[in-house]
């Protein structure tokens, strides 16, 4: 008798799209998207453990700074952000992609870069 209400629970728990983004975040906690610490202007990515994902533009004044929400939501392995000519944020092997329209690589990253530069920005705790 428990055993069908086992498997039962167990095939829910696998379909659940909640539970199985939750198994593929990239990492829990806050990282900043920094092309240098010395900036005074960045962009953090928080991502909590039940996916819950906050990603924010930073900036710093002589009289402390403040943040403006980019997006607020759950995770996805494209995270909608509609910044500028960047429309995407992929997080994958500790750094950040910005991706346009069609999820192609953006080259023209406003972080410092020269315009052929891919817009690829390591994640710093």
């Amino acid at each position: 008798m428990l055993k069908p209400i086992i498997m039962a629970l167990a095939l829910l728990t696998a379909a659940s799209p909640a539970l199985a983004n939750s198994q593929k975040l990239p990492f829990v906690g806050t990282r900043d998207i920094s092309a240098d610490f010395d900036t005074m202007t960045g962009h953090m990515i928080t991502i909590s453990k039940n996916g819950n994902v906050t990603f924010r533009e930073y900036f710093k004044t002589m009289d402390g700074g403040g943040s403006s929400v980019i997006y607020r939501g759950k995770y996805r392995q494209f995270i909608p952000i509609n910044y500028g000519d960047r429309a995407y944020l992929q997080i994958k092997n500790n750094k950040a992609y910005f991706l346009d329209r069609n999820k192609n690589l953006v080259y023209n990253c406003s972080f410092g870069f020269d315009g052929d530069q891919p817009c690829i920005i390591p994640l710093r705790k």
